[in-house]
């Protein structure tokens, strides 16, 4: 998940083991944009709800299943 910390600055949040991303971002578009590029390991991955969930690269490595069924979005 992203949301805004303080003072306009977003956190980038994995929504299966809640590890924060290491760098914060001036804006959602930006915190979207970074884990779009792929360098960094993060990925989104759709429930079975419709909902996005971001998972860090360690939830990543775990597998398909590291935060409920779903297509991860490469």
């Amino acid at each position: 998940m992203i949301y805004e910390h303080d003072r306009g600055m977003y956190v980038l949040t994995c929504d299966s083991c809640g590890a924060d991303a290491e760098q914060l971002f001036d804006g959602f578009r930006d915190a979207v944009d970074w884990k779009k590029d792929g360098s960094n390991g993060w990925r989104s991955k759709l429930d079975d709800a419709g909902d996005w969930n971001d998972l860090c690269p360690d939830c990543v490595e775990q597998g398909p299943d590291a935060s409920g069924e779903g297509d991860l979005l490469e």
